[in-house]
């Protein structure tokens, strides 16, 4: 008897225990007349717990912020059904429907994604040689990054879309591509750009002096007959020299370096072995180049110098030629940066007006070099078609004039010439290619 009324007693202790246990879960979850709790989980792509995350839940406009285990509990909630929108710098936005029941705590893991990005490298097409210093930026948004020295960018952290990415630098073409871009994902989009070159459809004209104010080695006038050929729109800047010179070096050629680094006003310097170009002159021509300099980097870059006679073809506008007596105009001050108006200094290229082929600076900043070896009275035996100048020489050809000149030098036909191994303060080139 007294062994059944023991397990008896027992049996009530269990019961009661029991219900208290019941009872005080009840009255953790469901205090005060609500009904339940959410308790969420943030992980990233990669499974590890994201902190600092952004949680509202509505209706009633709650706010919380993950632990750095990626955790939120939530105040208790009537039952129902709420939206959880998380958020994070750099990560993309999402929402998730939540059912809240009575008297349960709802478990939830959610994953967010890092925005998604873009990654490339601009090289140029000519010389595969990486290109620094190019604007990257994206149509919408417009966010935008420029190349480092290696010619790479990252476009970070893009919400999910498709994109336009564009190129752009004052002396290379414009390119772009179309890019999709999700979220957790990197998008590579490379460009290969080229200087811009501007097409010269053959064809003959008056070579020479036809406006009758030059020297008399621009005499007589004679016709010349072109093939096509495609030369730069621009003249070499400092900072495409740069590229050249840290891929091949600065080779010793007649003599001497390529180019005539220490001289006060070379804009190009060297810091253990790496050329660098000297800030607020890297879309400046190059000067203090050689002639030696001048044709190597126009070989590096796939292309060659011109012919005086190309050259002058050009300077005139080709078959779209007005006659002008500078390259574009008849007045000089809009095409050319000349003794009146450079303040004795070089300026970025392509900042006046192109001539009729929208060809920039044929008339001042620098004169530039050309292949032919000089001669003064070349014209008197020059060939009728695509002539290439004497066999030889002692000095090159150079043309259009500079910075430092009068405007008589920058007329179209002027003619000029320097020894090839020197490297002058007032002297550039630019490229040509069949």
């Amino acid at each position: 008897m007294k062994k059944t009324l023991l397990l008896l007693v027992l049996s009530m202790i269990a019961l009661l225990t029991s219900c208290l246990d019941q009872k005080e879960q009840i009255v953790d979850i469901d205090s005060l007349n609500v009904r339940g709790k959410i308790d969420v989980t943030i992980i990233d792509q990669d499974s590890v717990f994201i902190s600092g995350a952004e949680i509202s839940i509505t209706p009633g406009n709650y706010t919380y912020i993950s632990s750095s285990e990626g955790n939120v509990v939530t105040q208790l909630l009537d039952e129902g059904e709420y939206t959880i929108s998380i958020s994070k710098t750099n990560y993309a936005d999402t929402s998730h429907a939540v059912n809240v029941i009575k008297g349960d705590v709802t478990k939830l893991n959610f994953k967010i994604f890092v925005k998604g990005s873009i990654k490339g490298r601009v090289t140029d097409s000519a010389s595969g040689a990486p290109v620094s210093g190019i604007r990257i930026f994206t149509e919408p948004e417009t966010e935008e990054v420029y190349t480092n020295e290696g010619g790479n960018y990252m476009l970070g952290y893009l919400n999910e879309g498709s994109y336009l990415i564009k190129t752009e630098k004052g002396l290379y073409n414009q390119y772009e591509q179309q890019v999709d871009v999700n979220n957790g994902e990197t998008i590579s989009a490379n460009f290969q750009i080229t200087t811009e070159y501007i097409f010269i459809e053959g064809g003959s004209y008056e070579m020479g002096d036809i406006w009758n104010q030059g020297s008399s080695d621009e005499k007589p006038v004679h016709i010349v007959t072109m093939d096509d050929y495609y030369i730069c729109k621009y003249e070499v800047t400092n900072e495409q020299y740069v590229e050249f010179l840290n891929e091949m070096g600065n080779q010793i050629e007649g003599g001497i370096s390529w180019l005539i680094i220490g001289e006060y006003d070379c804009r190009i310097f060297e810091i253990g072995s790496v050329y660098y170009s000297e800030s607020g002159y890297k879309d400046h021509p190059v000067t203090d180049v050689t002639w030696y300099g001048a044709r190597a980097y126009c070989e590096w870059a796939g292309g060659r110098l011109p012919t005086e006679a190309e050259w002058e073809y050009a300077a005139r506008g080709g078959q779209q030629s007005r006659e002008f007596l500078y390259s574009g105009s008849e007045n000089i001050d809009i095409v050319a940066w000349y003794s009146s108006n450079s303040g004795d200094d070089t300026h970025e290229a392509g900042t006046k007006t192109g001539n009729e082929l929208g060809i920039y600076d044929m008339s001042g900043n620098v004169w530039e070099w050309c292949n032919d070896w000089y001669d003064s009275d070349y014209y008197l035996s020059s060939p009728e078609e695509n002539p290439k100048g004497p066999s030889s020489g002692t000095f090159r050809v150079t043309r259009g004039s500079s910075w430092y000149n009068n405007s008589n030098y920058c007329r179209s036909s002027c003619r000029y010439c320097f020894p090839p191994y020197d490297g002058l303060i007032f002297v550039g080139f630019r490229v040509v290619r069949d």
